[in-house]
């Protein structure tokens, strides 16, 4: 059973980190490319939180995003150490989605100072309100199911006689 988070949580950080190569390697010489109606790949470097929230130049504010997202990813890390026994098969790979792909953004803070987005949705003149990339998705994911599992299956385990 331990080596399923394992095996999940470096997929996605390797999915993540190659995607994030084979794209570039696309737009080495474009601005974007537009794959269809509906999603559009473009080069944009992330130095803030999702969204560019405090997305900034500032050696000061770069190392305070690199600071506090080095305490949530060990926090999250801890969580899932800790309650690794309890959880099922879904809930382990939500959180090994979520810590993966914190992980993959991680590294790139770390190694370049800021994550490669690519990533535009679209609906004719409708944008998602962010850029995204794979670990983006994974986080999303992972978030999605551990906040569906605890909310809706919550309520069934506690009114089981």
């Amino acid at each position: 059973m331990r080596l399923l988070p394992l095996l999940t949580i470096f997929s996605v950080i390797g999915i993540d980190y190659f995607s994030k190569i084979y794209i570039q390697n696309i737009l080495k010489n474009k601005t974007h490319l537009i794959l269809n109606d509906y999603i559009i790949l473009e080069k944009i470097y992330n130095k803030g939180f999702m969204f560019s929230i405090a997305h900034s130049n500032s050696i000061f504010i770069n190392y305070s995003i690199l600071f506090v997202l080095t305490i949530i990813i060990l926090y999250l890390i801890y969580i899932f150490i800790h309650t690794l026994p309890k959880l099922n098969n879904y809930l382990i790979i939500a959180w090994s989605f979520l810590i993966g792909g914190g992980l993959g953004n991680f590294i790139d803070r770390l190694i370049d100072n800021k994550v490669f987005d690519f990533i535009i949705v679209h609906y004719k003149d409708i944008y998602f309100p962010g850029v995204f990339n794979l670990a983006d998705s994974f986080i999303s994911i992972g978030l999605i199911i551990i906040l569906f599992e605890h909310f809706f299956t919550q309520d069934e385990k506690n009114h089981k006689i």
